[in-house]
């Protein structure tokens, strides 16, 4: 195969095609780019290294999903989640914004979401999902079944 390449003598596509795979093995050469199989071990060598958690890597119809997990020592928490098997406790990171809510709520459960938001400086829109989050996760929940109902900081 010649170094340089002419698209008189070849057709277009098949141009292109040379073309990317002398650009990939340049990569590679050149160390851009490792050899196949070498990937996951970087991944997971680079994570320890820096003594963050392992992402989470599946297989999603016939693509891969990788959920990456945050790593915040001073905000953990533990809260029971259930699942098919039973009770499990699972280690929540809650963010600075998530224990200032709480803190609110503390001070007073009566505190409309509008009002949250604006304390915070965060939109209504966030502010829901802030409080669905830690509804769900068992952080908070409403006095009764009522949305009108005080929230109440649910103590661990």
């Amino acid at each position: 195969m010649d170094k340089n390449i002419t698209i008189i003598d070849k057709d277009y596509s098949q141009w292109v095609k040379e073309l990317v795979v002398r650009y990939r093995q340049s990569q590679i050469k050149a160390g851009f780019i490792d050899a196949w199989g070498r990937g996951y071990k970087k991944i997971r060598e680079g994570f320890e290294g820096a003594g963050l958690p392992m992402p989470k890597i599946e297989n999603v119809d016939g693509g891969v999903k990788v959920t990456f997990m945050r790593k915040n020592a001073n905000n953990s928490q533990t809260t029971p989640n259930g699942n098919s098997n039973g009770d499990i406790s699972v280690e929540i990171q809650l963010t600075d914004r998530q224990q200032d809510i709480i803190a609110y709520l503390r001070v007073d459960g009566d505190t409309t979401a509008t009002k949250l938001a604006k304390l915070i400086g965060i939109s209504k829109r966030t502010i829901d999902r802030e409080l669905s989050f830690l509804r769900k996760n068992g952080f908070i929940e409403k006095e009764t079944k009522d949305n009108r109902s005080p929230w109440v900081v649910i103590d661990r």
